[in-house]
């Protein structure tokens, strides 16, 4: 058994009515068409064209009827193949072309942006985990309480095509999005995170990543912390993990934050699993938008990121139905012990 280090929670009644009371300006979250491919690249919306349905020559010009039946049942099959994708096409373009009829264009522009220019830059990009999406409580709670204070761009991935999509694909849809937008962070979710931390090496417009519930091994025999361990060190990462996660151990991920070049920090979540499953659901959104007030506030706020104050620990205070969360200050982690350094 390890032994429970007693944590120095927050008591001043001013900083926990700031954080837990409700914003004074309310979060907003917009939607907008964006389509992405699968390698990262965004495109432009055009008409679909409309697929041709494939002519066949008399039966007496091949030589066989069986050699008949087959290559006419191989055009066929390509053809509702194409007639299926440009269905899918044209449900997109749909979708564009109302979100273009809802803009306030002037009728000299020939044709609009496909996607909004940000002004300012959003100060994160950020995606979901696999098979999961955006209206999952940990990130719906993570965004109301990072939005008190910063703006993020949210991108998701296909929902028919995320149990496939590669750490790669998601990488490059960071990469492609971070030129466009110029985000200084990148964060994720689970595997998101490790995608982002992808799509964060080698390029020097990214300073802070944020790893929410990263997934590192699955399984002892089985460890994922490549993108980790070749951050450059010039940049921040602030890692988000349950004490309960069985995929970031904190066996692991202690030795992995002492061998990565860049410098790190850890928000610990007390009793939290790797999806963060807090019963009732209100304690869920509780605990995880509090997460997010004091991510934002890392990213934000210089002397959150002391190099030697590298730690927190975010807990319930209570019962499960009328309690509070509860957090602490940064602080360092010696020979096992949180010290609070001056």
């Amino acid at each position: 058994m390890i032994p429970k280090i007693p944590v120095p929670w927050i008591t001043d009644a001013a900083i926990i009515s700031k954080m837990l009371s409700p914003p004074s300006v309310p979060v907003v979250r917009e939607g907008f068409l964006t389509p992405i491919h699968d390698n990262g690249q965004i495109v432009d919306i055009k008409t679909p064209i409309v697929p041709i349905e494939p002519t066949f020559y008399n039966q007496d010009v091949v030589t066989s009827t069986q050699l008949h039946d087959q290559w006419r049942n191989v055009r066929m099959s390509a053809y509702r193949t194409t007639v299926e994708k440009w269905e899918a096409q044209l449900e997109v373009f749909e979708r564009y072309q109302a979100y273009v009829d809802s803009l306030d264009v002037s009728p000299l522009t020939v044709s609009p942006p496909p996607f909004p220019t940000p002004s300012p830059a959003p100060d994160m990009i950020i995606t979901h985990g696999r098979g999961s999406d955006f209206d999952t409580p940990p990130l719906v709670g993570f965004n109301l309480g990072w939005a008190r204070t910063q703006s993020d761009l949210c991108f998701s991935s296909d929902k028919k095509a995320k149990e496939t999509e590669t750490a790669n694909h998601c990488a490059a849809t960071f990469r492609s999005l971070e030129s466009i937008y110029g985000a200084p962070t990148l964060g994720g979710r689970s595997f998101g995170a490790l995608a982002a931390a992808n799509a964060s090496c080698n390029n020097d417009n990214v300073k802070k990543l944020i790893c929410y519930t990263v997934t590192i091994t699955r399984g002892l025999d089985e460890l994922l912390p490549e993108p980790l361990l070749v951050l450059r060190p010039e940049i921040y990462v602030l890692f988000i993990v349950g004490d309960a996660d069985e995929r970031c151990p904190e066996i692991i991920l202690h030795p992995l934050r002492k061998k990565m070049k860049a410098r790190s920090w850890s928000m610990k979540v007390e009793e939290g699993d790797h999806a963060l499953l807090f019963s009732p659901e209100q304690k869920r959104l509780d605990i995880t938008e509090v997460i997010g007030q004091i991510s934002a506030e890392w990213n934000r706020v210089e002397h959150k990121r002391d190099l030697e104050r590298t730690e927190v620990v975010v807990g319930w205070k209570g019962d499960n139905f009328t309690g509070r969360s509860q957090w602490m200050e940064w602080m360092a982690l010696e020979d096992g012990e949180l010290i609070k350094k001056r």
